[in-house]
């Protein structure tokens, strides 16, 4: 059952072989230049592992992706705006869901609801953290009084109602283009893992 009703509406040299790596490794690590062909071999098997293992082994330390999330969140400049969007279902149909968590600057975080074919959308209200089931989660409230809770699970989102006649599982949703059509969105986060990590540090606290 949708939330519908319960709401209102709204070119190196040959000499030598240069391994790139993604921008969030280039400053944890400069790999060496490798000159032998075993030492390629060695070399590209080493860097095919530290760009697929989920933890990376790099300069005598190990690096995770959720880290790297939360120092970036800690760049958030007072002025700027950011936003994580979570959904269920499929845009444009009655089956769809989403929220949408926002924060500028050091204003206090808000939260839209929307949902149906024609997305209508209602403004919630944050009513903090707290536990449920030994599970950290957040509390939001619709106008008409509905409260529910929002349980980060893993990198998605659980929502759950007081009475068990609501429970869904929400995903972060990507904004921007796809197959280089669409615009880009600034305020957007690049990927789940950034988006759980805003979502913790400024709406469960």
């Amino acid at each position: 059952m949708a939330l519908a009703t319960m709401t209102n509406d709204r070119a190196a040299p040959k000499s030598h072989i240069c391994i790139l790596l993604p921008e969030r490794f280039r400053s944890l690590y400069q790999y060496p230049t490798i000159e032998t062909t075993d030492m390629k071999i060695k070399s590209l098997t080493s860097a095919f592992i530290l760009l697929t293992l989920p933890t990376a082994f790099v300069a005598g330390q190990w690096f995770s992706p959720a880290p790297m999330a939360e120092s970036s969140i800690e760049r958030i400049s007072a002025k700027e705006e950011r936003v994580a969007t979570y959904s269920t279902g499929t845009y444009r149909t009655q089956s769809y869901e989403v929220f949408d968590f926002s924060i500028e600057g050091e204003e206090t975080p808000k939260i839209a609801y929307a949902y149906g074919k024609n997305v209508k959308e209602v403004e919630l209200t944050l009513l903090g953290a707290d536990t449920l089931n030994g599970a950290r989660c957040f509390k939001v409230q619709f106008p008409n009084g509905l409260v529910l809770n929002l349980i980060p699970t893993g990198l998605k989102l659980k929502v759950v109602d007081g009475k068990g006649k609501y429970s869904k599982i929400f995903e972060w949703e990507y904004e921007g283009p796809v197959n280089g059509i669409g615009t880009f969105c600034e305020r957007c986060f690049s990927d789940d893992k950034e988006a759980m990590a805003f979502i913790k540090k400024y709406f469960i606290k």
